[in-house]
């Protein structure tokens, strides 16, 4: 997918982000308790940008932070460090991230049920993307692919319909599955 393909699929999705249900998950799974700086909302923007930007380290993504006076201001963040970066996605439960994902599938396809009732089955594209997520050997022997790496797959259905596009699906699945 190329890049303003990538920003027009976050925008699109952004724009139907159920913003009522992530302030709800972040009360309930409490993952703001005891924060200071780093509240999940600005984690989540930051993430955005990383992907949109195509941001492949914890170290570049802070760079960008931190050179960026005009995207400092906008997050309210003075400065942001990688082990911060770090020590948040870590602390933040995987099943947090799945409500969410779900979510705005689900206030997406409300949004372009109307489309899809007036569109033949034929009109609707389907894009699926693997991408690798790369993950410390020590923390995840479960998942290994390399001598030294451990690693997720991330498959990932976009629908593409009248003009709208947005997630479908997602699996994530060991980088390696052992056949034998």
């Amino acid at each position: 997918m190329d890049q303003d393909t990538t920003q027009s699929t976050f925008n699109q999705i952004l724009k139907q982000f159920p913003y009522d249900d992530f302030l709800r998950f972040i009360a309930d799974f409490g993952v703001d308790k005891y924060i200071k700086k780093l509240f999940v909302i600005k984690l989540l923007y930051i993430l955005i940008i990383a992907q949109i930007s195509k941001i492949e380290s914890l170290r570049e993504l802070a760079g960008k932070v931190n050179n960026n006076p005009e995207l400092q201001k906008l997050l309210k963040l003075d400065s942001i460090s990688t082990s911060q970066l770090s020590r948040r996605l870590r602390d933040i439960k995987s099943t947090f991230w799945a409500d969410t994902f779900i979510a705005v599938s689900k206030a997406t396809l409300v949004k372009t049920a109307a489309y899809a009732h007036q569109e033949p089955k034929e009109n609707k594209i389907h894009i699926i993307d693997s991408s690798t997520i790369s993950l410390c050997l020590n923390k995840f022997r479960w998942a290994d692919f390399r001598k030294t790496k451990s690693g997720i797959k991330l498959h990932q259905r976009i629908q593409i319909q009248n003009g709208c596009t947005y997630p479908d699906k997602a699996s994530l699945l060991k980088s390696r599955i052992n056949l034998s």
